[in-house]
Parts: structure tokens; sequence; C-alpha cells
């Protein structure tokens, strides 16, 4: 699957933009993380980089904590083939966390969304993801504690995993050629060689070309060095 380049380069830069802000959301502020609190009102679950067009996007949801204060979490989520990248949480006050999803909604890319739809988003990308044999990253049992008490909506969501016809693995720029080596290798064992489709840069293939050299067909490999 050939990509051009500046469309790539669009990619990771808005990829790094996601991943940048959802942990500046989901950063702590003043008040401590706490494992076990008593979880209150929803005050929102925001969806943000879905376009329709695949690639990495943003769920983020804000809860309030009846001893005061409130909990934010935020997952990088990836409907092309790791379901969920990243997940990260922290507690702060009640008003940070308001100005925070203030802000998130300021962006015309947010979509606010129930947190049973948040839920069923989660679901669905551990779901796709286990199927081709990722879990989720980061600290996800951590942070989907937030919607530990909501039922999932039997309703389609937004997203769509996979977003294309079949598996396609974005590198990160971040990814090291061990991660990339162990991705490869897992969807080679999950769907073989023609099932999915890779976008790697060419200074990052140079530590996997064992790997590489197992694909067959249409999979593209993007230099995204250049400026």
């Amino acid at each position: 699957m050939a990509m051009a380049l500046t469309a790539e380069q669009k990619r990771r830069k808005r990829e790094k933009k996601l991943e940048k802000a959802g942990r500046e959301v989901a950063e702590p502020i003043s008040r401590p993380r706490t494992e076990r609190p008593l979880l209150g009102e929803f005050l929102g679950c925001c969806l943000r980089g879905f376009d329709g067009n695949g690639g990495l996007g943003n769920l983020v949801v804000v809860r309030t904590l009846t001893a005061g204060g409130a909990r934010v979490a935020g997952f990088l989520i990836d409907p092309d083939c790791l379901g969920v990248k990243d997940a990260f949480w922290s507690d702060r006050s009640a008003s940070a966390a308001r100005r925070s999803l203030a802000g998130l909604r300021a962006d015309e890319e947010c979509l606010d969304i129930s947190p049973s739809q948040a839920r069923r988003i989660l679901e669905q990308a551990v779901d796709f993801a286990r199927g081709l044999g990722f879990e989720p990253e980061g600290d996800y049992t951590g942070s989907a504690s937030i919607l530990g008490d909501v039922e999932s909506t039997g309703e389609e969501t937004v997203v769509r995993f996979p977003s294309r016809e079949k598996p396609i693995y974005f590198a990160s720029p971040r990814d090291s050629s061990l991660k990339i080596r162990a991705v490869l290798e897992t969807l080679l064992d999950s769907v073989g060689p023609e099932g999915f489709d890779y976008v790697i840069d060419a200074s990052q293939a140079q530590a996997v070309q064992d790997v590489l050299a197992r694909l067959q067909g249409g999979r593209s490999l993007v230099d995204c060095s250049a400026p």
C-alpha cells in the first residue's frame, strides 16, 4: 500500500500532537493519585482525532471524586492495529479538570460522547487488538477503572476496528527496533504476511530487515526522514 511521503509526515505530526495533548490533560496538577476512589458524576467524555480515515485518536474521560476533586483518564486509540496504544490517568482539582475539559471542547475535533459509548469503544479496541495478539498498553487497568461501573452501549460507535480493509501498523518515531520487530512478528503469526500492511521509516527498517524479508505483497516502506 503506497502512501505519499507528505501524507505520512502529516500523520506522524498529528500523532505526536494527539499523544502530547492526551498526556497534558491527564498530567497531575495538585492532587495525589489515589488508586481506589469513590467515583461521582461524569463531567464529560471527549473523543478526538477520528475523522473516518483511520489513524490515532484520543479518548479522554473526566469524572468527579466523591471525596473532592476529579479523575482524568486518557487513552491513545489505534483502530488500525494496536487497539489501546497508551493509557494514563491522574487526580486533580475539579476546577482544573473542568478547565482541561473546556480546552478540549474548544477544539473543533472534539466529539462529546456518553460514558457507555466510551466504554464500548475501549472494549472494541481491546477485543480487536487481542484478536491480532496485542494487549492494551500503558496503565490500562487503572485508567479504565474510571468506567468500571458503566455498562457498554449496544450501539454502533463512531470508531471502526479496523478502520481499513485489513490491519495496518504505523510505526511511531518513538517505537524501538525491538517493538517494531515484536509487532511485525505478532502480525505474521496472527494473520500471515498477506493479512496486514505496514508503514515504517526506512531508518527504522534497517534493524528489522530479516523480518521484512519474510513479508510479501503490497506493504510499503516509507522513508519519513526527509524534511
